[in-house]
């Protein structure tokens, strides 16, 4: 969580000093990422709904507050779920390489526009 977060804010640095607006839309994505995370409810009470489902699991938050719930609540290891594990793991690569890209190619201009 704490890489998750780490890889976020270098992102949306890098876009905040570019932009001032950014900072609106970093709000509103907050907002979005908290009530699609099962936090208050449980991700087993939409396995009816296989579109809502799959888009819920894309959310990197849901793999790690899924995996608090189950270890706190004895049912399994967060990492017993491979394909979850996986799929953050890449996702969390992906979007630290594409964060430090963007934050060396406008860090030249930070001292211009700050």
């Amino acid at each position: 969580l704490f890489l998750l977060m780490w890889v976020i804010s270098l992102f949306f640095s890098a876009c905040i000093v570019v932009s001032r607006d950014f900072e609106h839309l970093i709000k509103s994505c907050t907002q979005v990422l908290f009530w699609t995370s099962p936090i208050l409810w449980s991700l087993d009470s939409m396995k009816g709904h296989r579109i809502i489902h799959l888009i819920i699991r894309l959310n990197p938050l849901t793999y790690v507050i899924e995996g608090y719930r189950d270890a706190f609540l004895g049912q399994r290891w967060f990492f017993e779920d491979v394909t979850g594990t996986a799929y953050f793991w890449g996702l969390l690569l992906v979007l630290a390489l594409f964060s430090a890209f963007l934050f060396k190619k406008l860090e030249r201009e930070f001292s211009d526009i700050l």
